[in-house]
């Protein structure tokens, strides 16, 4: 039998964003997408680049109990350096310090 998971508060998701990211607020937006993942719906958050979104998706995962892999392809990251490929993007991010 599944486990049913604790709900977890809009007060909780601000406590994560401070304590995980720093955040000492959420932007428009932001809190609502989080809260409709940590009830298992499928979410979309269509922003402008630099609004958050993979804020989102981390939070989220840092919520929810066990491992989560988030994924963002750093769109903005591959057209300023005029990188095509992800493995590119691995490159410049080890490069900077941002991976390892």
């Amino acid at each position: 039998m599944a486990q049913q998971r604790k709900r977890v508060t809009r007060k909780q998701i601000r406590q994560t964003a401070k304590s995980k990211l720093g955040y000492d607020s959420l932007r428009e937006g932001q809190e609502e997408a989080i809260a409709a993942l940590l009830d298992g719906h499928d979410t979309l958050a269509v922003m402008p680049t630099g609004s958050g979104k993979s804020a989102i998706y981390q939070l989220a995962g840092a919520l929810i109990p066990g491992s989560t892999v988030v994924i963002s392809p750093l769109l903005a990251l591959q057209q300023a350096c005029g990188i095509t490929s992800l493995t590119g993007c691995w490159s410049v991010l080890q490069g900077c310090g941002r991976l390892r």
